[in-house]
């Protein structure tokens, strides 16, 4: 497939007609999976006027759309292809959709030799437009291009807030104690969050103890959590995460909040053994991995392994070392947050958030970098710019030397620089500085250093939106559901025949006229009575 490199922009795989699992059947929805359906289609078939037919062509050069297809289309191949993890958003105004899926193909070369054959697995967007009465198909890219891209590529406003929707149908429950899917959940706690400044798509972390949860109530490995917001009578699923599940202590469950203003309420719903886990990072943050598998990043230095340790599945960097991934922020208020362990040596772990070049040499040259056991074994925050140091933050020696896991939480608030560095051993150290520097620059990327002569691994990492104050949150007392109420026993009886009817019907009128024949006996007799006293 010589012009398969095309295909970010066009794409041309095909499917045979569905509705992908997970998305509810609605008008809406399948207009937009008629039109996905069509276009590829037509990319398969070769057919540009259909191919036109489903293209928004307004501002688009037609003749270079047309020529563009012909060039690298390719009907000869075959092709083997599926979605997964399909989900759809819309705007406020309902005339633009985002489309996302995992795309899993085969291309097999009908002339060419076996070794040309190949495999591709990846996530891709399609943005969809309305165009009076249908949907025409804008742009179709490999996710993490378009990410990269999106203020070339495409002005959508707000874009990247309507890619972290679903469509509504997929996450409305069918009832107070049924999931989307039906599922039956026995058990609920109000979550009462309190914001003083109002946001959206904030990640609130909710902590869990046995003194405010029955951990009995929930599955041991908590896959049968979800969290549920309330929205015009509405109840709708919310991503969230579970960063730590331990039902003998503390537990840390993420949860993405669409909107805070003041006061605000969701609920986190459990008691089903059926049902399995729909924890996800990636559906939560900004940024998130837990280098279940290790792609996207660029590497200096040596190179990182994927290993096994203590049943988590992490990454382990030999210093010297250096990785560093693209990221795409909203704003210049955000926190970095991960959990890693030095394995051998003692020597730095420098996270570091990234705003312009650098040589990769040791120190980043444009950077907030931060982290344990730099310098003198210290806690550590330091500022770069082009080269140079510009400001600097170290701890005290008392927390040096920290050998178990550590979890690094740092946080940028209006050029305030914070970092919260906490294990078992050492405990729990706060660094804060100011910065003049990068007061309003957003960090173009995100990375990990590891100096010479040490080994550590990284089981996750994650970029989230940050407030200050936080908000904060309250559990209520555990809701249990109702049980289903019983009606009066009935007796069902064996259907009649006509005539058992007809029959039935004629002994109550011929009782109804004895009891009418015994009634007048007895006024008769009443009267007579009445008559007898009178005399007396």
């Amino acid at each position: 497939m010589k012009h398969f490199g095309k295909w970010c922009t066009i794409f041309l795989l095909f499917f045979v007609g569905f509705i992908p699992k997970g998305i509810a059947s609605n008008y809406t929805t399948e207009k937009i999976l008629e039109t996905v359906k069509a276009y590829y289609e037509a990319c398969k078939e070769e057919n540009v006027e259909a191919y036109l037919a489903v293209i928004y062509l307004k501002g688009k050069n037609v003749k270079a759309l047309t020529e563009e297809a012909r060039r690298v289309w390719n009907a000869v191949d075959t092709i083997e292809y599926s979605l997964e993890n399909f989900s759809i958003a819309l705007n406020k105004e309902k005339n633009v959709g985002i489309a996302q899926y995992t795309v899993k193909a085969q291309i097999t070369p009908e002339n060419g030799p076996p070794e040309e054959k190949f495999s591709t697995n990846a996530d891709y967007i399609m943005v969809l437009r309305q165009d009076e009465n249908s949907w025409k198909v804008e742009m179709v890219q490999r996710k993490d291009l378009f990410l990269q891209n999106l203020k070339s590529l495409y002005t959508l406003q707000n874009v990247q807030e309507l890619m972290k929707l679903t469509n509504e149908d997929t996450v409305t429950w069918q009832d107070k104690w049924h999931d989307p899917q039906g599922n039956s959940y026995t058990y609920r706690v109000i979550v009462d969050i309190l914001s003083e400044v109002e946001t959206s798509q904030y990640q609130l972390a909710i902590v869990l103890s046995p003194k405010n949860f029955n951990y009995n109530h929930a599955q041991p490995d908590g896959r049968d959590i979800r969290s549920v917001a309330e929205r015009d009578g509405k109840l709708l699923e919310l991503p969230y995460w579970i960063e730590k599940w331990d039902p003998k202590g503390e537990s840390i469950i993420w949860v993405r909040v669409p909107h805070l203003r003041g006061k605000g309420r969701i609920y986190l719903y459990y008691g089903n053994p059926d049902v399995n886990s729909k924890s996800s990072g990636k559906d939560v943050f900004d940024f998130f991995d837990d280098f279940s598998e290790f792609v996207d990043w660029s590497i200096y230095g040596n190179k990182p392994v994927m290993t096994t340790i203590e049943g988590k599945k992490v990454i382990k960097i030999r210093g010297w070392s250096e990785i560093v991934r693209t990221i795409k922020l909203d704003g210049s208020n955000y926190a970095f947050e991960s959990l890693s362990k030095l394995t051998s040596g003692m020597e730095a772990y420098m996270p570091f958030l990234g705003f312009g070049a650098s040589n990769r040499s040791k120190d980043e040259d444009n950077a907030y970098q931060f982290g344990y056991n730099v310098w003198r074994s210290i806690d550590n925050i330091r500022v770069f710019k082009d080269g140079v140091e510009k400001a600097n933050g170290n701890g005290r020696l008392t927390f040096s030397g920290r050998t178990g896991w550590v979890r690094t939480t740092f946080t940028v608030h209006n050029g305030k620089l914070t970092q919260i560095i906490h294990d078992e051993v050492k405990g729990t150290q706060k660094i804060t500085i100011q910065d003049t520097y990068w007061i309003d620059s957003i960090p173009k990327e995100v990375g990990i250093i590891v100096w010479d002569g040490a080994d550590y691994v990284i089981d996750w990492l994650f970029i989230r939106n940050y407030l200050e104050p936080e908000p904060t949150y309250n559990l209520g007392s555990e809701e249990k559901k109702p049980p289903v109420k019983k009606g009066p026993k009935q007796i069902l009886r064996e259907p009649l025949e006509t005539e058992q009817i007809i029959s039935l019907i004629k002994a109550c009128e011929k009782n109804i006229l004895e009891q009418s024949e015994v009634i007048e006996q007895m006024r008769r007799e009443i009267e007579t009575l009445k008559v007898r006293i009178d005399q007396l």
